[in-house]
């Protein structure tokens, strides 16, 4: 979907430019753009990769209750997905 529909393609875009300049081992928050792209890539990494971990574990949290049995064992699909995918070394 990343390559066929704009809207995502816009956002892997961001995302793998944003990475790879923190990941240069040159990279220092010195001076007000990088300063800048440090805070982008604090908020995008840590408040909403957070935020999406919470939705998991609030579904997951709800299954156990035995309620919203469905969305939970997608969730846990999508848990089990990524886990293969990190564990095989894909990434």
């Amino acid at each position: 979907m990343y390559q066929t529909i704009p809207s995502i393609k816009e956002k892997d875009d961001f995302v793998i430019q944003l990475t790879t300049s923190l990941f240069d081992p040159s990279f220092a928050p010195v001076g007000i753009p990088n300063i800048q792209q440090f805070c982008i890539f604090n908020w995008y990494y840590v408040i909403m990769e957070d935020l999406l971990l919470c939705r998991f574990c609030h579904m997951l949290a709800l299954k156990r209750q035995g309620k919203m049995i469905g969305i939970g064992e997608q969730f846990e699909y999508i848990m089990r997905d990524e886990s293969f995918i990190w564990h095989s070394g894909a990434i």
